[in-house]
């Protein structure tokens, strides 16, 4: 619709129809996500603790805020502050999450399409 672009209507701007085609057999692979990657989070119940967590070597963040929920993990792929999420080519890749003194390591695998939750301080 042009002209009238209230709330109760779409309104589109600057798009001249003339200029676009159908597109009879598209190929819809194109816009799906190839990459071979996935996706790992970090979280703690720990309402004490803050960790800051090194995933290779790179700094994702710091869990200001425990998770809550005592009979559930958080979703795969939530973020937030008591929820730390990357996502990384496959591979392996050492962590290490510290706290003042405290430091906790390991390894994790990070698989295509996959989602890994690792919890802190169990």
């Amino acid at each position: 619709m042009e002209g009238n672009c209230d709330e109760s209507n779409y309104c589109f701007r600057n798009i001249h129809l003339r200029d676009f085609k159908t597109a009879d057999g598209m190929d819809w692979a194109t816009y799906e996500n190839p990459d071979p990657e996935g996706t790992i989070s970090f979280f703690s119940r720990s309402a004490k603790d803050k960790y800051t967590v090194i995933l290779g070597n790179v700094n994702i963040g710091t869990l200001s805020e425990p998770w809550s929920a005592k009979a559930v993990k958080p979703n795969c792929g939530d973020v937030g502050k008591s929820v730390l999420t990357a996502r990384l080519p496959i591979g392996i890749y050492d962590y290490k999450a510290t706290c003042g003194d405290k430091t906790i390591t390991g390894e994790v695998e990070v698989v295509k399409d996959g989602c890994l939750m690792i919890e802190l301080n169990k």
